[in-house]
């Protein structure tokens, strides 16, 4: 490409010299065709000579102005020659050096292009791998929603369940003070029996004495009787309304009972779901965003619970010893009955030395003894009352140990309650450095999504400067281009002024032949001047092909801008792909 234009330039060069060696060697010529005429002009006639010297003289001024002419259009296309060579010189080194560079850049192209494949590959896997991550805690969130409202219905339904049992705790507070009142209620009217029993044991002191006095007491003794049978009816009535109350408290202690299995199955039932929560507070735990107000919340709950908790072992403390001191008043009561037996077995001994006596004295005795035998009956009667009423003491009693023993597992229940609060309170703090965790990785990713929005913008600059780079590379292929065909219309025109030149080297063809016509004596003077002419034209010729050949070469040219522009297209076309690949990426 570069040795083509020096050659043509040294042919052309050459071509000048071999011109000029040409015009000297046809002034030679011209000055011996002169000698010629003037011996033509010695040896001829004067007319001939004349004619010949006229048509020499419009010959040389034909031949001086032609050579004029010639030499003129000679130099002109000399200069048009050096011109033309050397801006077709200057083209090819700036088609040659923008080759290179075209070249450099395509590399430079590809290679950027291999890396932003490598990077949007590496992009997408990032990408991917981040729309899985995304696609991961977008279920993750929505397993928590769910779990959140599973948990918050849990909850309004366990809140509800509190409710009902601290009204059912109240309730059964309420029927406790009844039953206290009643017990006190109760112990009044024990205490009214003893002292009504007592006051009846010293009457019956009084009527032994009575009797040990005097038998004319009898009638008063009598009287004494029928009140002592009032009394005892009295009595009697009384136990059985004891009976009545007695049968009222167990119904009330089978109540209370029942009510509390109740209580220890719904105890047992909120264990259950405790432990159902707690096994759920792990995920929930693990995965709530907003959870603190509900911790709070939960936090003030377990609080009130355990204030509500402590208040209920206070109360079952206070139970406890309600209970004690009433298996302490059993008891005594227990101990007055046996002193009581022992008195009334004491006091029927006596009665049947009263009847012996009253036997033996009169026969009116036997009407007081057959009424102390009813009062003995009687008697009996109440001592199987007392031994029944003892038998539903022990039974209250054992009823008593079993509430004890309940009360102690509800205290053991209470210790796994707050053994399992101690473990809500560990599993929360966990949850919270777990959330502290998750927030840390929230932040890094952030962080990674923030780099690599960072990488797409350089990248996106980069594509920018490509454009650019290809924006001037198109502007300055439309100046080649531009270029190309300023230089082909120089070619043609160059070539236009060839074939004139030809024409008018025919002409000359042509007047030399019939000079030689004319002259046909003298050969050897024509025949230089014609070769010297088709010498011209063959180096003519040789003009016109390397004209030739260069215009192909300029088709060469254009062909490889022509596919160096279809190259940057696919390049421009590639990277609007990229484009659109990068910004439905920095969408998604």
């Amino acid at each position: 490409m570069y040795n083509e234009p020096t050659s043509q330039a040294e042919v052309y060069h050459s071509d000048e010299f071999q011109l000029q060696q040409k015009l000297i060697h046809y002034k030679a010529e011209l000055e011996k065709y002169k000698a010629k005429v003037q011996e033509y002009e010695n040896s001829h006639k004067y007319n001939q000579v004349k004619k010949l010297l006229f048509e020499n003289e419009q010959l040389k001024e034909e031949m001086e102005y032609q050579n004029q002419q010639w030499e003129n259009t000679q130099q002109r296309t000399v200069n048009e020659k050096k011109k033309v060579i050397l801006n077709m010189q200057y083209v090819n080194k700036k088609l040659a050096d923008d080759i290179k560079d075209l070249k450099t850049e395509n590399k430079q192209y590809a290679d950027s292009l291999k890396r932003a494949e490598k990077d949007k590959q590496t992009m997408q896997e990032q990408l991917e791998h981040m729309e899985q991550q995304h696609l991961k805690v977008l279920k993750d969130l929505e397993n928590v929603k769910k779990e959140k409202e599973c948990y918050r219905t849990d909850f309004e339904e366990k809140n509800q369940e509190f409710e009902e049992q601290s009204a059912f705790t109240r309730s059964l507070k309420e029927r406790m003070t009844q039953y206290e009142t009643k017990l006190k209620e109760k112990k009044t009217a024990l205490e009214q029996i003893e002292s009504k029993h007592k006051s009846s044991l010293a009457k019956i002191t009084a009527l032994t004495e009575r009797f040990e006095q005097s038998e004319q007491q009898r009638e008063e003794l009598d009287q004494e009787r029928s009140n002592l049978q009032h009394e005892l009816l009295s009595m009697s009535e009384e136990n059985k309304s004891l009976k009545r109350e007695l049968a009222r408290m167990t119904a009330d202690k089978n109540e209370a009972l029942q009510e509390r299995t109740k209580i220890n199955k719904e105890n047992s039932i909120l264990f259950s779901s405790l432990r159902s929560l707690h096994q759920h507070a792990d995920l929930l735990f693990y995965r709530l965003e907003k959870a603190k107000s509900e911790k709070q919340r939960l936090q003030k709950q377990l609080t009130e619970q355990e204030q509500h908790k402590e208040q209920l072992a206070f109360h079952v403390i206070h139970l406890n010893k309600s209970a004690t001191h009433h298996i302490a008043e059993r008891c005594r009561l227990q101990k007055d009955l046996t002193h009581t037996s022992k008195k009334m077995l004491q006091k029927n001994e006596q009665l049947q030395q009263l009847d012996e006596l009253y036997q033996q004295k009169t026969s009116e005795s036997e009407k007081l003894q057959h009424q102390a035998n009813q009062l003995s009956y009687r008697i009996a009667q109440k001592e199987q009352e007392k031994q029944k009423l003892e038998q539903k003491l022990s039974q209250f009693a054992d009823d008593n140990k079993q509430l004890t023993d309940h009360i102690s597992q509800l205290k053991q229940q209470n210790d796994k309650h707050a053994s399992s609060i101690t473990s809500l309170r560990k599993d929360i703090k966990q949850y919270e450095s777990a959330s502290i965790e998750h927030e840390k990785a929230q932040h890094q990713l952030q962080q990674e999504l923030k780099q690599e929005r960072d990488k797409n913008k350089t990248l996106q600059d980069q594509f920018e400067q490509t454009k650019q780079e290809q924006q001037q590379l198109s502007q300055s292929l439309w100046k080649a281009s531009d270029e190309n065909d300023r230089y082909k219309d120089e070619i043609s025109h160059y070539r236009s002024l060839h074939e004139g030149m030809m024409g008018k080297i025919h002409e000359l063809k042509e007047e030399v032949a019939q000079f030689t016509v004319e002259k046909p004596n003298e050969p050897d003077t024509h025949s230089v001047p014609h070769e010297g002419l088709e010498e011209l034209e063959q180096q003519i010729e040789q003009l016109i092909t390397r004209i030739n050949s260069y215009g192909k070469n300029l088709r060469k040219s254009e062909d490889l801008i022509s596919q160096l522009e279809t190259e940057i297209k696919q390049q421009t076309s590639d990277i609007h792909s990229l484009k659109d690949m990068l910004f439905a990426s920095d969408r998604e």
